[in-house]
């Protein structure tokens, strides 16, 4: 068999497949069988973007391990946790855990996502962390992106869901009253 660290490398790149139970049960097995492996655990539960995974991630912030802190931290911000984001704000004062901190906050805090609510949302991270500097303001921008990115590919979906269920016709009339902004 194959060192566990070499099979905990192989989940992270495997958790994209998590609708494949054999892929979850692997994930649990490590969590509990090997902890020197944890962090790269919790790097594949956010990974899979499994909610299900959500209990997990939020007891890694408690961890002594600072490397499964971090995961913890990257998935409460990937997982979408906004009932967990107040819990990053505290971190924004931890020197080596600050930029994940502000970088998954980006991704999770609670409230609408919309072009322009982001430039607000901006304010207020940067209000919480007491300033950013060039760099964090950038990696807080980038979340920023990639949240919108998320709620674009999602209002998409949406919309081709409608065309699938009804029609285009009566799709588009739709979508112009949904309040998603078209």
């Amino acid at each position: 068999a194959k060192p566990p660290e070499e099979r905990a490398g192989a989940l992270v790149a495997l958790a994209t497949l998590n609708k494949y139970s054999k892929i979850q049960e692997a994930i649990l097995d490590f969590y509990h069988s090997f902890p020197q492996e944890r962090a790269k655990v919790m790097k594949a539960m956010w990974r899979s973007l499994d909610r299900g995974w959500a209990k997990y991630v939020v007891e890694a912030l408690a961890h002594d391990d600072e490397g499964v802190r971090e995961q913890g931290i990257l998935g409460i911000g990937h997982l979408s946790l906004g009932s967990e984001a107040d819990k990053l704000e505290e971190l924004f004062n931890h020197d080596s855990l600050r930029q994940a901190a502000l970088y998954s906050y980006a991704l999770a805090a609670p409230g609408e996502t919309t072009r322009a609510r982001m430039k607000s949302l901006f304010n207020r991270i940067e209000k919480l962390a007491d300033e950013l500097d060039e760099e964090e303001a950038a990696l807080v921008e980038s979340a920023l992106d990639e949240r919108l990115a998320k709620w674009n590919r999602s209002k998409k979906s949406v919309a081709k869901g409608l065309l699938e269920k009804i029609g285009a016709g009566e799709a588009i009339a739709v979508t112009k009253d949904d309040g998603l902004g078209w």
